[in-house]
């Protein structure tokens, strides 16, 4: 697992959840030091857990549209590949204003024609998220 983009393995033992992680305390440390001085960040664990999402969603249209590139319906398989990644409300719209971005750029494709994949489409999206504050 990638501890950068998912957390690290000591995020249980600071955020006091039960399990393997909670062992790991330094001798002498107990665990409830940590909740003390950290605990406000469990919080904002389903915001980080959404950003997560959204991270996961805009990196898989990105890589998508730049190995397959832009033709007529290529839509239709991006959904394919994001179906599944979109639990919240704000993931399932961005989700959505992906799919309609690469809808309305495939249509400069004509029949049988595959067009480079252009990430400047995908990363206007990842602006508009970066405006948003949770």
């Amino acid at each position: 697992m990638d501890h950068r983009a998912h957390g690290s393995d000591r995020e249980g033992e600071v955020l006091g959840d039960s399990g393997p992680a909670v062992k790991r305390v330094a001798p002498g440390r107990s665990v409830c030091e940590p909740r003390k001085k950290l605990g406000w960040l469990h919080d904002f664990r389903p915001h980080l857990a959404e950003w997560g999402e959204l991270f996961e969603i805009i990196t898989t249209a990105e890589d998508w549209v730049r190995q397959h590139g832009l033709y007529l319906n290529v839509h239709r398989n991006l959904e394919t590949q994001l179906r599944g990644r979109a639990q919240t409300p704000r993931t399932r719209r961005v989700r959505r204003e992906l799919v309609t971005l690469v809808m309305t750029e495939e249509t400069q494709a004509r029949p049988g024609e595959r067009l480079l994949g252009r990430s400047e489409i995908i990363e206007s999206v990842w602006e508009s998220i970066r405006a948003v504050q949770f």
